[in-house]
């Protein structure tokens, strides 16, 4: 996620167009409505105004205009940063985005509201306060308008609008970067670079790069003008307008995005894509609804693939003071075994009662129904299926007298059927 306040200031430049709703996806899209785990957020935090969000060695940093804030792992609630860093802003400019590299030396774009004149700012790793630091104009690099900062191994790497490419950058600490080349410096036949926004260095170096409805994924070590290995864009999509995007561990591709960029932007979700999708294909995923608590919103992926969700008030673009935490959405499993399964009653008596716990679920995949079957010496004498909050049914014996019984649950859900349970007892009468 790259750039969220300032995307406010490109509304009339980079996303002119308001798309249409984008229709309902089809196939196995799973949508769920649901709030956050935890939040971050509170006078403490002190997240008045957020720009950008990166995460790095297991810490969160935030970007306000002239701030970053440096969060311990897992910090939640009302909680004060580890420590910050006071940036040392160009006059006429803002900050625009951040990058951190494994090792915490952390990179801060600033740009005046044209994207005519920008500067990298690069802090040593635990660097705060007021920090000394290598202040780099966009001049210096041969750049008309650099729009967006990613982490890069050794280094980092400068989304260009103007030049619709990707330079890479070596830089070891306060030493001046040194240029390694780039994805497309020029034709842009291939790489579908056209109008770019932002992008973003997923765990294994793959890059995430979006524009105002396209999202693409270029493999790690690629150079030159070269095609990305996924390209979504059309009507399945359900892309809308991009305004954050990035690769999980498993290579899900999570973006954040909204009908149209203005006023109403309407109905702001977060998609989930399964690994390598690409085209115009539906997400695997989506999250959406009141219980979110979304506006417009801008997200960091963690290596987890847990969201982090910075929103901003629809109409002021204002942000409204908290980073939210969601789980994954997905992939989705069928449920697991159900639990300390039983037949009670005695051996003679004519009728048993089945028991058991329930089978573990995802809440978002819940279990839907149990499938129940009790056979003595291969007679069926049940086989129903029973409603989730099932937890026993009894079963007539009939005319069996004597002999052993196997009792089996299986639970399902939308995703499929589950592992099965089994419990033998025997019968004489």
């Amino acid at each position: 996620m790259r750039r969220l306040l300032c995307s406010a200031l490109l509304s009339t430049a980079l996303l002119t167009t308001v798309l249409a709703a984008a229709p309902a996806a089809t196939g196995a899209t799973k949508t769920v409505d649901r709030g956050p785990t935890t939040m971050l957020g509170g006078a403490k935090a002190g997240l008045a105004g957020g720009r950008d969000l990166a995460y790095a060695g297991g810490r969160l940093y935030t970007l306000d205009d002239a701030t970053v804030r440096v969060f311990a792992p897992g910090a939640s609630g009302n909680t004060a940063p580890q420590r910050t860093i006071d940036l040392d802003l160009p006059s006429g400019q803002h900050s625009w985005s951040i990058a951190v590299g494994d090792d915490g030396t952390t990179y801060v774009l600033t740009s005046n509201d044209a994207l005519t004149s920008s500067t990298i700012l690069v802090y040593a790793a635990g660097a705060s306060g007021a920090a000394g630091h290598l202040s780099i104009g966009n001049g210096s690099l041969g750049l008309m308008s650099p729009i967006d900062i990613a982490e890069r191994d050794g280094g980092f790497a400068l989304l260009d609008n103007d030049s619709n490419a990707i330079f890479f950058y070596a830089q070891s600490g306060m030493g001046a970067p040194v240029a390694v080349g780039g994805i497309d410096a020029g034709s842009s036949t291939q790489t579908q670079i056209f109008g770019p926004s932002t992008i973003d260095t997923a765990p294994d170096g793959r890059l995430v790069v979006r524009g105002a409805d396209w999202v693409s994924v270029f493999a790690a070590d690629a150079q030159g003008d070269v095609a990305p290995t996924q390209y979504l864009q059309g009507d399945q999509t359900m892309i809308g307008v991009p305004l954050g995007a990035g690769l999980d561990t498993r290579g899900d591709l999570y973006l954040a995005t909204v009908d149209a960029y203005g006023a109403d932007p309407g109905n702001p979700r977060v998609l989930r894509f399964d690994p390598g999708a690409t085209g115009n294909v539906a997400p695997a995923g989506v999250l959406a609804g009141a219980r979110t608590g979304l506006g417009l919103p801008y997200l960091e992926v963690l290596p987890s693939g847990s969201i982090a969700v910075a929103s901003f008030e629809t109409t002021t673009y204002t942000f409204d003071g908290a980073i939210r935490f969601f789980r994954p959405l997905g992939p989705y499993a069928a449920p697991g075994r159900p639990t300390k399964l039983t037949a009670s009653g005695k051996k003679a008596a004519p009728r048993r009662t089945v028991t058991w716990k329930p089978a573990a679920a995802d809440s978002d995949v819940p279990v839907t129904a149990y499938a129940v079957k009790v056979t003595c010496r291969g007679k069926v004498k049940l086989d129903r299926t029973l409603p989730a909050k099932t937890r026993s049914v009894t079963v007539r014996l009939g005319t069996f007298r004597r002999g052993a019984c196997v009792a089996t649950v299986r639970a399902s859900n939308e995703v499929g059927s589950g592992a099965v349970a089994k419990a033998r007892f025997a019968v004489r009468r």
